[in-house]
């Protein structure tokens, strides 16, 4: 039989793993049937494109990809010359080695269950400089809040005094100048709310190790555990669209532009509206699935009663052209019959 060879996924498979499955089998049965619960949102059925793998060896000896595929590997996070829906591959004789992209549009789902909802933090900074190591800290920090995919309004924003001065490059990037911060509170005295208000959420960051480098010096001033420890999990925003979009500009503006996301406001860099921007674009970016996302419901839709109209006792009014209408048109005819040499359809089907 074909062995199948994965490559590591940090979370279906993070050693690798070696498969066999016999030919005729799909990829995505196959590694189901091994307890590799690669997401496939519609059942196997080719009607989304949750279970995308790349074929990195083999990928020739699969069957040929049909019309309905190559249309929906079109909307693939991360697509690339060898990718496949893994539900549509079919193995032959020939062992293959495929890659299961770290991000799915699925990366984003909404678990309607009860008990399970799904609440976000999408969360910028801006700081003194560059380096937290060098002494660089923080003077901004905002989040913006939502609750299964919707901004909820109950957001945090938070102006800190870093107890120095901006590198002059910094200042030109984001405005905020030491008289503006000289009466706002220090970075520990915001802490606790800040902490309790992010406790167990997904936090999603543009460049995430830069703003989490910063948080975790904040956090080791003051002998609190790291930032990560304290969330539900962080999410890099930049990592995903790279994957989206590989080879193009992932920058915050160059999203914007791409999903049509407006930032006529954005002229210096602010925290607040950079979080609001990365939430525009995180719903834009993950946006093309969710019908197949919604969990059926129980409740039922009420509404006013309305009665049953059977529209076959209507008789429709036609209203017939004019004399001086049908001249008109009888003239236009006549015009295209000469434009084509008398090879108007209508005249020689008559």
């Amino acid at each position: 039989m074909p062995i199948i060879k994965i490559l590591p996924h940090p979370e279906y498979c993070p050693q690798g793993a070696e498969i066999s499955a016999p030919a005729g089998t799909s990829i995505c049965e196959a590694l189901l049937d091994h307890q590799i619960t690669i997401e496939h949102a519609c059942d196997m059925s080719c009607a989304c494109t949750t279970c995308h793998v790349i074929v990195r060896e083999g990928y020739t000896s699969l069957n040929e990809v049909d019309e309905n595929e190559e249309d929906l590997l079109d909307r693939a996070w991360g697509l690339e010359p060898y990718s496949r829906l893994s539900c549509q591959a079919f193995l032959a004789q020939q062992d293959v080695v495929v890659e299961i992209p770290k991000y799915s549009i699925n990366h984003a789902k909404v678990v309607h269950c009860a008990g399970h909802p799904m609440r976000q933090i999408f969360l910028d900074t801006e700081t003194t400089g560059l380096s937290p190591d060098n002494g660089d800290r923080v003077i901004e920090l905002a989040c913006v809040e939502l609750f299964n995919r919707k901004p909820t309004g109950n957001n945090r924003h938070y102006y800190v005094n870093p107890g120095r001065d901006s590198h002059e490059e910094a200042l030109k990037v984001h405005g905020i100048t030491s008289e503006f911060l000289k009466d706002k509170p220090a970075f520990e005295r915001v802490a606790d709310d800040f902490l309790a208000y992010v406790a167990g959420a997904d936090v999603l960051i543009h460049n995430a190790p830069f703003d989490v480098g910063f948080l975790n010096k904040e956090l080791s001033l003051l002998g609190r555990p790291t930032f990560g420890s304290q969330v539900g999990q962080v999410i890099d925003t930049l990592a995903m669209a790279k994957e989206l979009f590989p080879g193009k500009r992932n920058s915050l503006d160059a999203l914007c532009d791409r999903l049509e996301v407006d930032r006529s406001g954005r002229t210096l860099h602010g925290a607040l509206l950079d979080a609001e921007l990365l939430a525009d674009v995180y719903i834009n970016m993950t946006r093309g699935q969710d019908a197949l996302l919604i969990e059926p419901t129980t409740s039922e839709v009420t509404g006013p009663a309305m009665d049953s109209v059977d529209l076959r006792t209507f008789e429709l009014a036609v209203p017939l052209a004019s004399e001086q209408e049908l001249a008109a048109h009888e003239d236009v005819l006549k015009q295209l019959d000469k434009a084509s040499g008398g090879k108007t359809l209508w005249r020689l089907a008559a």
